[in-house]
């Protein structure tokens, strides 16, 4: 179970990530607007599983699509992997921060 907290244009995601929680960070993002850019601070959040993995990679996708600017900070290295696969890294619109090679999942 994952704890988000919010602050102007950012938000932060803590805990392991399940695929239930996937729904709550859909409802983090919705007060951000076209063309903003999200600060995901992504530095205590674990995945575990392939398949919030695989669901986050599907959200991320669609705010870039979508016309939404992010940078994502401390990302797991798998999920940036999985963005790479996708062809959504490199992307115009995201930017990475930090990212982290010591995921969990694999």
């Amino acid at each position: 179970m994952i704890e988000i907290h919010q602050a102007n244009h950012s938000i932060i995601l803590t805990g392991t990530l399940e695929a239930p929680d996937l729904e709550t960070v859909y409802e983090a993002l919705e007060p951000f607007e076209h063309g903003d850019t999200i600060h995901v601070n992504l530095y205590d959040l674990d995945i575990e599983e392939g398949r919030p993995m695989a669901s986050l990679t599907d959200l991320i996708k669609r705010y870039l699509r979508d016309g939404y600017y992010m940078r994502l900070e401390g990302p797991p290295q798998l999920l940036i992997h999985n963005l790479y696969r996708v062809g959504y890294h490199p992307h115009e619109r995201l930017v990475v921060a930090d990212m982290r090679e010591d995921e969990a999942y694999g």
